[in-house]
């Protein structure tokens, strides 16, 4: 039904507002986790390079020594009167070197690795719910287009007993002519009803370009065909044959007469209508500035 729709409507709504919800807590968790695995891989590679000039500069320090023993060891051996020189201040420039590359690689972050498992246990969380979220949105979509698919073949069923309906009542309140209703192009469900009428002696035309009693008495004429589909207890008619000629109105009387298992309340000043009443209810005002409501049970007098 419409209210289904509906309901179903308002709660694919409440869905997609938590999707989007979640899809933002998901978007800003996933950049959380991007920062901090780019900052872990940044970390691993800070590490390794670290680790490759700290192996170098121990290789420095190590071919340094090995240099000044072996140079050392070379000038004792050499038993002239020259000089003995050593590479200190070069050995001393290389150490200041290898501490200010040490102090380059600044502070490490050794929380970084918790940090991502934390952002990535968020991640993993606010996925599974908005999987969970997609499939129940995916079955409330499903059974959306069941009860349409239904409520379609369920109007369609119905639209073809009023057609057939409307041509009939159409021919009797008239006393003869045709007329039938047919859907505008476009979804079934919000399509308009275009009415095309042919009152006797008359050719086929559009409801529009009729008289405003031929259009009353055409729209008397749907009324009907759509209640003798599924019959009230009581219909409730306001000032209905106002716009018919006389001729018009007996008909209309007639076919009331006609109807069993209704009970028809109709508000009218026309006197043929209100001949076949079997009660009648007015309103008279006696005495200036009060009303009062009289009634008549017509089949008693």
């Amino acid at each position: 039904t419409q209210d289904e729709i509906e309901d179903i409507r308002i709660q694919l709504a409440g869905i997609n507002s938590r999707i989007d919800e979640i899809t933002l807590e998901i978007s800003k968790s996933n950049t959380q986790f991007q920062d901090k695995f780019q900052r872990k891989q940044d970390l691993a590679v800070e590490i390794a390079t670290s680790k490759e000039n700290i192996r170098a500069i121990l290789d420095n320090i190590q071919k340094i020594y090995t240099d000044f023993f072996d140079n050392t060891q070379k000038s004792l051996k050499e038993f002239n009167d020259h000089e003995i020189t050593m590479p200190v201040e070069e050995l001393k420039t290389k150490l200041e070197t290898v501490k200010r590359r040490l102090q380059d690689l600044g502070f490490i972050n050794y929380m970084a690795e918790d940090e991502f498992n934390e952002a990535k246990k968020n991640y993993d969380f606010y996925s599974k719910n908005m999987a969970d979220l997609s499939k129940a949105k995916a079955d409330l979509e499903e059974v959306i287009a069941e009860i349409r698919r239904r409520s379609e073949e369920m109007f369609m069923e119905t639209y073809g007993q009023i057609s057939q309906n409307f041509q009939e009542m159409f021919t009797t309140l008239f006393g003869g002519g045709k007329a039938e209703i047919s859907l505008e192009d476009g979804d079934v469900m919000e399509a308009g009803v275009e009415i095309v009428a042919e009152p006797p002696g008359k050719k086929i035309q559009n409801i529009s370009a009729l008289s405003g009693g031929e259009r009353a008495l055409t729209g008397i004429a749907l009324l009907f065909a759509m209640i003798k589909i599924n019959p009230s207890p009581v219909c409730l008619l306001d000032e209905i044959d106002a716009p018919l000629d006389e001729a018009n109105v007996v008909r209309f009387c007639d076919y009331i007469k006609s109807i069993e298992g209704s009970q028809f309340v109709i508000i009218t000043h026309r006197k043929p209508t209100m001949a076949i009443c079997l009660v009648l209810y007015g309103v008279t005002m006696q005495e200036r500035g009060i009303s009062k409501i009289v009634s008549v049970r017509v089949s008693d007098d």
